[in-house]
């Protein structure tokens, strides 16, 4: 009877999920920074960088500044010959469909890549 007293005993004990398992069970935190940089402050520093972005990489910022602010293109797509502003649609339009929420934490990535190399 005492093998199974001990039985009923360790069934009550609660077990890791991971314990139970047959193999290896490897668990990824989401590391969020401590010194994460909201929205607003990061679109505003990205403003004070001391280097000048690349074209695509300002297109990055600006497409993803637009969704977070507006939403989906809500203008019409510019002529052919207007390449610079052509060149913002696509960047704002390829972001479509992706919310503002969205959109907002993904400038934040976006700024925290690149302001190491242009802050």
């Amino acid at each position: 009877m005492k093998g199974f007293q001990s039985y009923i005993n360790a069934a009550k004990r609660p077990r890791s999920i991971q314990s139970s398992l047959p193999f290896p069970v490897h668990y990824q935190q989401e590391s969020k920074s401590i010194n994460m940089v909201s929205f607003e402050e990061a679109s505003e520093l990205a403003k004070k960088f001391t280097k000048k972005p690349t074209d695509a990489e300002f297109l990055e910022f600006y497409g993803l500044f637009k969704q977070a602010t507006v939403g989906d293109v809500n203008i019409e797509k510019p002529g052919a010959l207007n390449l610079k502003e052509k060149a913002k649609y696509e960047a704002w339009n390829s972001n479509k469909g992706l919310s503002k929420e969205a959109a907002k934490e993904a400038y934040v990535k976006v700024y925290e890549k690149y302001a190491p190399k242009y802050a």
